[in-house]
């Protein structure tokens, strides 16, 4: 959990500050993952959002970590990499 955590602190940290729309400073990455089961919240919650999103995002849902793994199953063509 430790690297999750340090993510998700320089997560917060690249907020600007004051900027109170910005997700980064929001409730989701105020909350430090203490064990197995917060990382299944967590995944759980964003494979729920990506479902009744709309448009395309709900694609993303099958590349999320399946129960047992926490591992990222990411199609080839749905990689991009930006210069």
């Amino acid at each position: 959990m430790d690297p999750l955590n340090e993510f998700r602190e320089q997560l917060r940290a690249s907020a600007p500050p004051n900027d109170f729309a910005d997700w980064r400073g929001g409730e989701a990455t105020r909350s430090k993952f203490d064990d197995d089961q917060d990382l299944r919240k967590a995944v759980s919650s964003i494979r729920d959002k990506l479902r009744t999103a709309g448009g395309n995002a709900h694609l993303l849902a099958p590349c999320l970590p399946e129960k047992g793994r926490f591992s990222l199953a990411m199609p080839g063509p749905m990689i991009h990499l930006k210069p």
